[in-house]
């Protein structure tokens, strides 16, 4: 680790997607990292995190949308070699538009898939064609800034390495009581606290249709109709997706990837957000439906093929080539010339 030297992730922005994406680059850092959230997850997740290296500040809850953006700009004008941000080129609010373009270091954007309306109403291929030095693709090459010439894609940005998994592997199987010798299908409750309700009902369906399997709920808090016996509450999740031979939630960008590295079927229900395209996301890698009833069907047709899961696949975590081309423009420590 490099005396002095501190990278800064802006993760604004709520829910698990920035929080769990940031904490993935972090822990490749050589330096110490500060990750600004905003996430109702992020304090139990400190709790957890062990890893003395990464500081998470939570933005303070008694902030206004107009007193935000001075302490935004407080918190990025402190001593570092490397602003990251996460998703919102120019901040939640815009409160990265001003400051930018007075910071003397290097600037990295990490872009994940965006709805194109927000792109064209907020002229942001312009803004992060002249004040962002480097864009990190982490999984999404067709996002709609890859065209860019600072543009880097990689591979998806994952919270836990194969060998990590096979380490805690019967450890979590044992503390959540997971079966082997039947399916287990985990019900993943990722999504906002108004959506408990639905993934609450969609768990009771299930657990009446398949009686033959450890039917389970991940989720930060308990769903409504979730018994306690079915409730996991565990933190990075992907732990606990290992053992599943289905998994059932939305097509957020964690769970998306953490199924298709871990070649876990997922069975994904959209859900409807105001910047991330879930229905693409959707398409491109999971078993998207839309009913109850076409969640029942499609998990009749995979159980068909159920046979007791393999070990661990090997897969490539993204962060690794993240990290090498972050440092590819931290080396030099200072600002180019803004872009024309």
């Amino acid at each position: 680790m490099v005396e002095g030297n501190r990278w800064l992730i802006y993760a604004l922005g709520g829910g698990w997607g920035h929080l769990n994406r940031a904490i993935a680059l972090a822990r490749q850092a050589p330096h110490p990292v500060e990750i600004l959230v905003n996430s109702p997850y992020a304090t139990a997740v400190e709790t957890v995190l062990e890893d003395p290296h990464i500081t998470l500040r939570m933005l303070p809850a008694d902030l206004s949308a107009a007193t935000a953006p001075t302490y935004v700009q407080a918190w990025i004008s402190q001593p570092a070699n490397c602003l990251i941000v996460d998703t919102f080129p120019r901040g939640l609010v815009g409160e990265l538009a001003d400051i930018l373009p007075k910071l003397q270091l290097p600037r990295i954007l990490i872009h994940r898939d965006l709805n194109p309306n927000y792109i064209a109403a907020k002229n942001i291929t312009a803004f992060v064609r002249q004040h962002y030095d480097q864009i990190l693709i982490p999984g999404e090459p067709s996002a709609p800034l890859a065209h860019l010439p600072q543009a880097h894609g990689t591979d998806p940005w994952l919270l836990r390495e194969a060998d990590e998994l096979s380490r805690v592997r019967d450890q979590v199987r044992d503390c959540w009581q997971l079966p082997s010798d039947r399916p287990v299908i985990i019900i993943c409750a990722t999504g906002r606290p108004d959506e408990a309700q639905r993934f609450g009902e969609l768990l009771g369906a299930i657990a009446a249709t398949f009686p033959h399997c450890a039917v389970r709920c991940l989720a930060h808090h308990r769903p409504p109709n979730c018994h306690p016996a079915q409730w996991i509450s565990h933190w990075p999740g992907m732990d606990v997706l290992q053992l599943a031979d289905l998994v059932v939630g939305g097509a957020g960008y964690n769970l998306t990837y953490e199924c298709k590295a871990l070649q876990i079927p997922l069975i994904a229900l959209p859900l409807d957000r105001q910047y991330d395209r879930q229905d693409r996301r959707a398409a491109q890698h999971t078993f998207p439906v839309r009913q109850t009833s076409d969640c029942l069907s499609t998990i009749t047709q995979r159980l068909t093929q159920w046979r007791p899961r393999p070990a661990i696949p090997r897969y490539t975590n993204g962060n690794h080539a993240a990290l090498r081309a972050i440092m590819t423009v931290t080396r030099a420590n200072h600002r180019p010339a803004p872009r024309g």
